[in-house]
């Protein structure tokens, strides 16, 4: 069987796979559905290029954020009990024990029957958080200028309509700058007791349309190890965030992203909205999106050609050639959740000016990166984020 070029940002097993499916079920599966992945640097710098490796006994036992942030080094068993990812683990384990709900989960309300197939697994749900729960996070969010010193530093200019987020690291290395319930809420959903939810809700899609997941790992997902972004170290198998974040105010009509898929380390991603009360303007809201046919990029060169953002990593496909299947609005307390897959396609609607910024938290799972000797592989601008314990 031929591979085509376009799969070369996928693993070979993720390739075939698709390849496969589609001609056993052509309707379920288009020829083509392996279309090309973003790069490791279209989602900025947080997918910097894969580069260095560290030693079979790498612990990431500090966290140097300065490069991004201007934080101090963070201990990395200010998230463990007892500082150990084989001690009973508050941020790290295994999900091998029964579902659990907690109150501040966004995934409280939500059921696997609920999880729609087409154009691939998503999710949206209105009033995820109990209201009451809900009141009490937005009543402390972060500040536009708290969120965006604590998330980039002092020092820059604040662009418009841009993605500013406070990483989980972030978060616990400013407990005294955040409230203790958004403390604690970004702990809950970067733990193995929500892993567990997550894999209650899309276990079986994950299974079926990320099967490298637990090929690559040699585990089922039930027993996968889960870390904090940026404290894994070789008993981790993938990490999770939680990002407090916004698209900042903007003067002008504008999206903050256009039709595009996420990095294939990307397991899942989930958005939970907290629109302000007196932020009127239209727009910000997350489309699902389905091709038409092949589900193929734009290439670089014909984008102008056809009136497409070139501005790098923007948009990956063209209007055009897609349907829209689901819009989860941008309203308060609405949830939206996806498994990553080559054809997972979004997008955000463009946003009308306003002073208002757009809050959002961000969820993600990604696979860890090792080399063919099972070291740990540290990304380009984090290698200060993971020292030799």
């Amino acid at each position: 069987m031929r591979i085509p070029t376009t799969c070369h940002k996928w693993s070979l097993l993720m390739c075939i796979f698709f390849m496969k499916d589609a001609q056993a079920d052509a309707t379920a599966w288009p020829e083509n559905v392996v279309a090309h992945q973003t790069s490791h640097l279209a989602e900025g710098n947080t997918f910097g290029a894969v580069k260095e490796a560290y030693g079979q006994n790498a612990v990431a036992s500090k966290l140097s954020l300065a490069e991004d942030s201007g934080v101090q080094a963070v201990d990395a068993s200010d998230f463990l009990q007892n500082g150990s990812a084989s001690a009973t683990p508050v941020l790290s384990g295994s999900a091998r024990e029964g579902p659990t709900s907690h109150r501040l989960s966004v995934l409280q309300n939500a059921k696997p029957e609920d999880v729609q197939l087409s154009p691939y697994p998503h999710l949206i749900v209105k009033n995820a958080l109990p209201r009451e729960i809900y009141n009490q996070l937005a009543a402390a969010y972060p500040g536009d200028k708290e969120l965006y010193q604590i998330s980039r530093g002092t020092g820059k200019q604040m662009k418009e309509n841009w993605r500013y987020d406070i990483r989980g690291v972030q978060a616990m290395a400013n407990r005294k700058k955040l409230s203790p319930l958004w403390i604690e809420f970004v702990k809950y959903h970067v733990s193995p007791a929500f892993y567990k939810e997550v894999i209650r809700i899309f276990g079986e899609a994950v299974k079926q349309h990320r099967p490298d997941i637990e090929i690559d790992n040699n585990k089922s997902l039930a027993d996968l190890n889960v870390a904090l972004r940026y404290t894994e170290d070789l008993a981790t198998d993938l990490v999770m965030d939680c990002q407090v974040g916004m698209n900042s105010p903007s003067k002008s009509m504008s999206t903050v992203r256009g039709p595009h898929h996420d990095a294939p380390e990307e397991v899942w991603a989930g958005l939970l909205y907290f629109r302000q009360p007196k932020d009127k303007s239209k727009g910000g809201d997350l489309q699902v999106l389905g091709c038409k046919g092949e589900c193929k990029e734009v290439p670089e060169h014909e984008k102008r050609k056809r009136k497409m953002s070139t501005k790098q990593g923007h948009e990956h496909f063209d209007y055009r050639d897609l349907n829209v299947i689901n819009t989860a609005k941008y309203e308060a307390n609405t949830l939206a959740w996806f498994v990553n897959t080559p054809y997972a396609v979004h997008a955000v609607t463009p946003r009308q000016p306003t002073k208002f910024s757009r809050h959002l938290i961000n969820f993600i799972a990604e696979k860890v990166e090792r080399d063919a000797q099972g070291k740990i592989v540290i990304k380009e601008g984090n290698k200060n984020k993971a020292q030799a314990g």
